[in-house]
């Protein structure tokens, strides 16, 4: 008599187990999702902080070097002044604050316009090129976009590379000397729209600062800090982010501590935002894509984040270097 085997029965999922195990798993990546975007922002504002303890860096050696801090330049889509070839400093160059540290960024050979042979084609090259340290990863990648068609056929370039970090003019607007229409571009070019005692001045305005001028403290005077973006126009020209890092006294390289006297809804510190409206306020305020904060870079070489609700008088008082100003709203 043969043995009958008993048949092995194959036991698969139901379709009830099946949908059980898949909610289990939607329900472990919903709760596991926001831990990891979160780890990545703060990896990537560890970076931006980085970035401004470099520049800061650049500033301070720039000081060291010629007795003052980098001047805000003399005025905006300025050229980068060359002599016999070699760039003119101190006030004697017109581009502003970020192309004067170059050297002191391990970027030696781009101050210099590259192996270009001229003034224009050196300029070309320098606007033209990526600076990585010049971008917060949080934002975006380094890039290079084209100048809108007007401005290509007015400038002797056709690309321009983006700066995410603006130097400190000063305090606030002047009301009474410049109530008009604060917020005009145009007041980026007027020396009598806004208090001059910031870290950065154009060199129509004294120029480079030097560290004894810093009166109120060193810890307590602003530099560098994020600006602000209008995200609908990323990656293509907008108002303060056109002309590039190596762009003269614009709105692309500086920022006020306090831009907004009359417009008291609007916080000091503004978020990258998205807003179809091409001239965008907050465009000329310190600000950032980190949720809740903003990086500064100080006069002592210190990295601190502010929160983005700072008080419009603690944000005035750190604009300043030297005229102890606090502003009570």
């Amino acid at each position: 008599m043969i043995a009958r085997i008993p048949e092995t029965r194959k036991r698969g999922f139901t379709l009830i187990e099946l949908l059980v195990v898949l909610a289990i798993v939607a329900s472990l990546i919903g709760l596991l999702l926001p831990a990891i975007q979160k780890a990545r922002e703060s990896s990537l504002r560890i970076q931006c902080v980085n970035n401004l303890k470099q520049i800061g860096m650049g500033w301070h050696l720039h000081e060291a070097s010629h007795q003052k801090f980098p001047s805000g330049g003399s005025y905006g889509w300025a050229d980068v002044t060359f002599r016999a070839g070699t760039p003119e400093i101190l006030n004697k160059q017109t581009a502003g604050w970020a192309y004067q540290i170059l050297p002191y960024i391990d970027q030696q050979n781009l101050w210099k316009g590259g192996r270009s042979n001229s003034d224009a084609a050196r300029n070309t090259e320098i606007h033209s090129r990526e600076v990585k340290l010049y971008v917060c990863p949080s934002r975006r990648s380094p890039e290079s976009f084209p100048l809108d068609y007007e401005l290509r056929n007015q400038f002797s370039r056709e690309v321009t590379s983006p700066l995410d970090y603006a130097g400190c003019a000063g305090s606030h607007y002047d009301p009474v000397l410049h109530s008009f229409y604060p917020h005009s571009p145009a007041t980026a070019f007027h020396g009598k729209c806004c208090y001059m005692n910031g870290a950065v001045r154009p060199i129509w305005e004294r120029g480079g600062v030097a560290i004894s001028e810093i009166s109120d403290g060193t810890s307590n005077t602003i530099l560098v800090g994020e600006k602000a973006i209008n995200l609908t126009f990323l990656g293509r020209s907008q108002p303060a982010d056109d002309a590039g890092f190596a762009d003269g006294w614009d709105w692309d390289t500086i920022r006020l501590a306090n831009p907004f006297y009359d417009e008291k809804s609007m916080t000091q510190l503004q978020p990258d935002h998205r807003d179809p409206n091409y001239w965008s306020l907050s465009n000329y305020a310190f600000g950032s894509g980190h949720p809740g904060v903003v990086n500064f870079v100080f006069a002592d070489g210190g990295v601190r984040t502010l929160p983005i609700v700072i008080s419009r008088a603690a944000m005035t008082a750190l604009g300043g270097i030297n005229e102890g100003y606090i502003n009570e709203d």
